[in-house]
Parts: structure tokens; C-alpha cells; sequence
């Protein structure tokens, strides 16, 4: 329990109680909110992190930034490693786990909730400062949608790559993924940083058109050679 000196001490929690004086006289605006519509205004890590809650509201989801939110073009900033064990962290990866699963997603990403950091779930995987590389160069064309799209598409991704990434109890993992897996960790760290699988279309829609011309080519050398 903390005394009163020490609930203030957080301008979060100075913050939060104003917010929740007002929605009691009335007030149109959620703590929530507050946050979110402070959040892109922020340039670090430690001004975001100084105003996330300790604790959300019981199986509350998070509002969800769709296409033209300015967070989902953004560079996500890394969360330093001592901060990962904090409660506000782990609340917020909490959250983001209900608010994935209720939306019906596999994959989500901070910035997706208006939280620009290197931080995403992958289905069952929890990833903080996550990085990949392609095993090999072949790649694969993926059909996918988003939680923050109202569409879907073809893009290309790595059909095998290797992941380095923090998990929630501050451990380094390493992981080779393929197929879906792989596919999903590429999609949600192109939210990191700033990217949406729509801006995978031309290359996308390239490799069609060169295997599809690559397919008819043969065919026709077969049918020249009988």
C-alpha cells in the first residue's frame, strides 16, 4: 500500500485522479483516452512509459488505431530491459493479450493500441524488442488481413526466418520460425516500424506476375518441344 506522498508522486496518477474526478461530475473523457490522445505527442520511451496505467479496467478492450493514425506510421521506440518486469508493462501485455484475442486476431503490436513500442504478440508468443532475419531468400506470397485494416491483400514474406527477442520475464529467445509463424512475426514487426502490409502490394503483385509469366513459359517451351 502506498501513503498519500507517494500516490502523487506520479504526474500518471496526478492525471488519472483529475480524469476520474471529472467523469464523476459528469466528465466525457476516459483515463484511458487521455492517454491514448497523449501518447503520439510523446519523442521517448520514459514520457510514454511515465503516463501508462498500473492497471486496466476487468476485460476492458483497447481501442484499436485503424489506417491514418498517425502511431501506425511511426518507429516504435525499444523498451529498455529493466523496465520489461514493471507492472505497467505487464498489464499492458496483458491487455494487449484480451484485446487480440476479443478483436479475433493472431498477432498484435503496441503501436496498434497506441503505444509506440517494440513490443508484439505473435499467437501464443510475447516478443519485446524483436528482431528477424531471413534464413534464405525464398519467400512466399501471403493473403492477410489486419486489425487495423478494414481490407485484406497479397504480400510477400520470408517463408523462414530467425527471431531474437526478449520475453515478458526478461529472458533473450531465440527461435527459427517458417510457414504462419514466420508470417505473422513479420507482419506485426512491420507495425514496429511503421509499416502496413499494404505497402508490401507492388512487390507483392510483382512476384505474381513473374511467376505466373515464369509459369507460362515453361508451358509453352513444353508444348514447343512435342
Amino acid at each position: 500500500m502506498k501513503s498519500i506522498f507517494d500516490f502523487f508522486q506520479s504526474r500518471l496518477t496526478l492525471k488519472l485522479f483529475i480524469v476520474c474526478v471529472s467523469l464523476s461530475l459528469g466528465g466525457p473523457v476516459s483515463a484511458l483516452e487521455l492517454c491514448q490522445q497523449n501518447f503520439i505527442n510523446y519523442d521517448s520511451f520514459f514520457e510514454v512509459f511515465e503516463n501508462l496505467p498500473y492497471e486496466y479496467p476487468q476485460k476492458h478492450k483497447l481501442e484499436i488505431a485503424q489506417q491514418g493514425e498517425p502511431v501506425l506510421r511511426h518507429m516504435a521506440d525499444p523498451i529498455p530491459h529493466q523496465f520489461i518486469e514493471d507492472e505497467r508493462i505487464q498489464a499492458l501485455i496483458d491487455q494487449m493479450e484480451f484485446t487480440m484475442k476479443k478483436a479475433g486476431g493472431v498477432g498484435i503490436a503496441a503501436p496498434q493500441v497506441f503505444i509506440p513500442f517494440r513490443l508484439l504478440i505473435a499467437q501464443k508468443d510475447v516478443m519485446i524488442n524483436p528482431e528477424y532475419t531471413p534464413v534464405h531468400r525464398g519467400k512466399t506470397i501471403s493473403f492477410e488481413g489486419c486489425l487495423s485494416m478494414a481490407y485484406c491483400g497479397f504480400v510477400t514474406r520470408y517463408r523462414k526466418i530467425k527471431v531474437s527477442y526478449t520475453d515478458r520475464n526478461g529472458r533473450r529467445i531465440h527461435k527459427t520460425l517458417r510457414g504462419f509463424s514466420a508470417i505473422v512475426v513479420q507482419h506485426e514487426v512491420d507495425h514496429l516500424n511503421g509499416r502496413l502490409f499494404s505497402d508490401g502490394y507492388i512487390e507483392a503483385y510483382r512476384s505474381y506476375l513473374a511467376r505466373a509469366q515464369s509459369f507460362f513459359r515453361r508451358r509453352s517451351t513444353k508444348r514447343l518441344q512435342k
